[in-house]
C-alpha cells in the first residue's frame, strides 16, 4: 500500500512539473535587423510570396509592398528556445511570435529572456455546430428566368439577388477565395464536381491532406455554401472561383480551433495569393479550463485572432467571418475575429428577411457597429460530408460563406478594386445603409446591387467611373450618360460600354480634397429616362476613391414647378399622409422605392390638375403585404425631373 502511494505521489509531483500548456512567445524584435528595398533579406522576403500574392500587394500597397511584419522570425532566438527543450509548432511573422508547448518551470525561465517580450497562453476558439433544421423541406424552391435549377438552395439564392449574376456569367472566376475551418470532405461530394482546390494544410498536423483525421461536416458545409454546384440541388455564389483550404480544427481538444493555427492559416492563405478569406469560427468564453477573453476585449486589437486579421487586411486581403451564434446565450455578443476592425463580420436572417435570434449583436466593446451585413443563415442547404447528400442547417457559419462568395463575383467583375473599397461597396449595398445597428448592421446583401454600385479606378493622371446594371438588359446603353458636378452646375459626360456589362467614364486631372458629387442617367427598355440614384447623388471621397451614396431630402428640382412636400407622420406605422404641388397640369408618377431603389408601389401614374393634391399610404406593397421596417423613398416626377423624399417605416 505504501509502494502504491509513494508512485502515485511520484505522478503527481512529476504531472505538476511536466505538463505543459500551449503559450504564445513574443520577442522584443527580430534582432536588430532592417528592412532595405532592393537588399538580399528584401528580395528573401519576397521570394516567399506567390505571383499572385505579390501582384495583389501591388494594387493595394504600390511598389512598398514589404514591411517588417514581413520579415522572419529571428533564427537566433528561435536557436535558444530550442536549446531548452521548446518544440516550435508555429513560427509567425507578422505577430513576431512562435508558439510552443512550455512546462511552467520552462515558461518562467524563457519570461526573463532578454529578447523575450511576453509569453501569453494560447486561447482556443470554437467551431459553432450547426442545428439541422427541417423547415426548408416544405418550401417551395423554384425560381424563374434564371439559367439555372437550383433545387432546394433557392431561397438562399434568391433572397441575395445571386441569381440574376449568375444570369450574367458572373460566377467568381478568376477569383481566390481562402476558408479557414475545421477540414473539407470535398473530394467525392457531389456538390464540389466543378471545385477547383488551388492547395490545401493541415495547421494541426502539418500535412497537405484537410479532409482527414477530423470531423468535416462544418467545414463542407461551409465551403458549399460559397463554392458548390450541383444543378437541381445546390448552387452557391462563386462556383467558379479558386480555392485554398486550410484545416486548423484540433479533434484532440473538442472541437477548438487554436488561435495559432488561425494565424498561421492567414499568413499561408496571404501568401498563397488568397484575395478573400473567409472562416466561421469564434472565440468562446466558455471553456473553464482555460484563459477566457472578456466582453472587453472585443475591441478589435487585443485577440490574436483579431490582430492577425487586421494585419491580413494591412496585406490587401478582404477577410470575412461570422457574427457568432450568441445571441440566445448570456454572452449575446459577437465573437472574435468578428470584433476586427477592417473584418466584414456576418449575421443571419431567414428567408423572410428577419433577424435571427442565435445571430449574435453588436456593437463592439469600443462601439463601433457589427455586424456589418446579414445574409440567410437560417434553413440553408448546404452539402453534408457523412452522407454526401444535403440537410438544412441553422447559424452564422452560413450566412458568412454567402458573403464571401459574393464577393468573390464583385471581384470578378471588377479585379481593380482594393479590399478598403470592396468593404466599402458592401455596406453601401445592404438594405439598412442608411440607418445601420447592432442586430442587422447595413442590412440584407444584394449581390445585384453590389455589382451595380459605382466604382473608381484610379492612375497616375485620371480618374476612371465604372457602373455596371444588373439586369443588363433593362438599359439602353446608347443612352447612357454620367451627370458630373462641377462648381454649381453638372455636366454631362458620355460613357465608354464594354459590349457586355461594364460602363466607364474618365475623368482627367480631378484633383481635389472636396467630395466630387455625380448621377448617372439611362434610358430604359421602355425609353424612360432614369436616373440612379432616384434621390440625392453619389458622392466620391477623392482622397482615398470611395464612392458612398448620399440620400439628401430632394433632388434638385424647380420647386415653382412642382414640389412634394415630407410625409408626415415621419416615422410612420402603419400610415403616412404624402402632399404635393403642380404648377400646371400635367402627367406625374407618384412612386414608393426601398432602400435598393426597386419599386415597391405606385401610387399616382397619370394626368393631374394643378393645385395641391393630398393622399394617404397605408405602408403595403403592390402585393398588398406589409413593408419591413426601413427607410423609403417617395419620388415625384413630373417629365424628367423628379422631387423625393426619404421616410422611415417603424414597426
Amino acid at each position: 500500500m505504501k509502494k502504491i502511494f509513494f508512485l502515485l505521489l511520484i505522478f503527481l509531483l512529476t504531472d505538476a512539473f511536466f505538463s505543459q500548456s500551449k503559450y504564445f512567445i513574443y520577442f522584443k524584435d527580430k534582432g536588430g535587423e532592417k528592412l532595405e528595398k532592393n537588399s538580399q533579406q528584401y528580395y528573401e522576403v519576397m521570394n516567399t510570396l506567390s505571383p499572385r500574392s505579390i501582384e495583389r500587394r501591388k494594387k493595394h500597397l504600390g511598389e512598398d509592398i514589404i514591411s517588417i511584419e514581413d520579415l522572419p522570425v529571428n533564427h537566433n532566438y528561435i536557436q535558444v528556445l530550442e536549446a531548452k527543450g521548446c518544440k516550435i509548432i508555429h513560427e509567425l511573422k507578422w505577430l513576431n511570435a512562435v508558439s510552443c508547448y512550455l512546462t511552467d518551470l520552462q515558461k518562467n525561465e524563457i519570461v526573463n529572456l532578454n529578447f523575450v517580450k511576453s509569453v501569453e497562453s494560447v486561447r482556443k476558439l470554437s467551431v459553432p455546430k450547426f442545428e439541422i433544421s427541417d423547415e426548408g423541406f416544405n418550401r417551395l424552391n423554384k425560381i424563374h428566368n434564371t439559367n439555372f435549377d437550383y433545387g432546394p438552395s433557392s431561397a438562399q439564392i434568391q433572397l441575395s439577388d445571386v441569381q440574376l449574376l449568375h444570369n450574367e456569367g458572373i460566377n467568381g472566376e478568376g477569383v481566390i477565395i481562402g476558408f479557414l475551418d475545421a477540414g473539407f470532405s470535398y473530394k467525392t461530394h457531389p456538390a464540389f464536381t466543378q471545385l477547383t482546390v488551388l492547395d490545401e494544410y493541415d495547421f494541426v498536423y502539418s500535412d497537405d491532406d484537410v479532409s482527414n483525421d477530423g470531423d468535416a461536416s462544418h467545414g463542407t458545409a461551409v465551403l458549399s455554401l460559397a463554392a458548390g454546384f450541383d444543378e437541381g440541388e445546390l448552387i452557391s455564389p462563386a462556383f467558379k472561383s479558386n480555392y485554398l483550404l486550410a484545416k486548423t480544427e484540433d479533434i484532440r481538444t473538442e472541437k477548438n480551433i487554436e488561435e495559432d493555427n488561425y494565424a498561421a492559416g492567414l499568413e499561408w492563405m496571404e501568401a498563397k495569393g488568397a484575395d478573400i478569406v473567409s472562416s466561421s469560427l469564434g472565440y468562446s468564453e466558455f471553456d473553464s479550463l482555460q484563459h477566457s477573453y472578456t466582453y472587453k476585449d472585443m475591441d478589435g486589437k487585443t485577440t490574436v485572432v483579431a490582430r492577425a486579421s487586421n494585419l491580413a487586411f494591412q496585406k490587401g486581403l478582404v477577410t470575412v467571418t461570422s457574427a457568432g451564434n450568441e445571441g440566445n446565450w448570456p454572452w449575446r455578443y459577437i465573437t472574435s475575429p468578428g470584433d476586427a476592425i477592417n473584418v466584414i463580420t456576418v449575421g443571419a436572417v431567414n428567408s423572410s428577411n428577419q433577424i435571427a435570434s442565435f445571430s449574435s449583436r453588436g456593437p463592439t466593446s469600443d462601439n463601433r457597429i457589427k455586424p456589418e451585413i446579414v445574409t440567410m443563415g437560417v434553413s440553408c442547404y448546404a452539402a453534408a460530408s457523412v452522407s454526401s447528400g444535403y440537410s438544412y442547417i441553422n447559424g452564422t457559419s452560413a450566412s458568412a460563406p454567402i458573403v464571401a462568395g459574393i464577393i468573390g463575383q464583385l471581384l470578378s467583375v471588377y479585379p481593380h478594386l482594393t479590399n478598403k473599397k470592396v468593404r466599402s461597396i458592401i455596406l453601401e449595398s445592404g438594405d439598412n445603409s442608411s440607418n445601420p445597428n447592432n442586430e442587422i448592421g447595413y442590412g440584407l446583401l444584394s449581390a445585384k446591387r453590389v455589382v451595380n454600385f459605382p466604382n473608381i479606378f484610379d492612375s497616375l493622371n485620371s480618374t476612371r467611373i465604372y457602373k455596371s446594371y444588373i439586369p443588363s438588359s433593362l438599359v439602353d446603353n446608347s443612352k447612357l450618360t454620367l451627370q458630373l458636378k462641377f462648381g454649381n452646375s453638372y455636366q454631362s459626360v458620355p460613357m465608354d460600354y464594354d459590349g457586355k456589362l461594364i460602363y466607364s467614364a474618365e475623368i482627367q486631372n480631378l484633383i481635389t480634397t472636396d467630395p466630387v458629387l455625380f448621377y448617372f442617367e439611362y434610358s430604359d427598355s421602355l425609353k424612360n429616362l432614369v436616373r440612379d440614384p432616384l434621390v440625392g447623388e453619389y458622392k466620391l471621397h477623392y482622397s482615398d476613391a470611395i464612392v458612398s451614396l448620399t440620400v439628401g431630402l430632394e433632388s434638385e428640382v424647380v420647386p415653382e414647378d412642382f414640389y412634394l412636400y415630407q410625409n408626415y407622420p415621419n416615422p410612420f406605422n402603419p400610415k403616412t399622409n404624402l402632399k404635393y404641388f403642380l404648377k400646371e397640369s400635367n402627367h406625374v408618377n407618384l412612386s414608393i422605392y426601398n432602400s435598393l431603389g426597386e419599386l415597391v408601389k405606385t401610387l399616382v401614374d397619370g394626368i393631374a390638375d394643378k393645385g395641391i393634391h393630398e393622399l394617404e399610404w397605408d405602408g403595403t406593397d403592390k402585393f398588398g403585404r406589409k413593408i419591413s421596417s426601413g427607410f423609403y423613398i417617395a419620388a415625384l416626377k413630373n417629365g424628367s425631373k423628379y422631387s423625393a423624399r426619404k421616410m422611415i417605416y417603424i414597426k
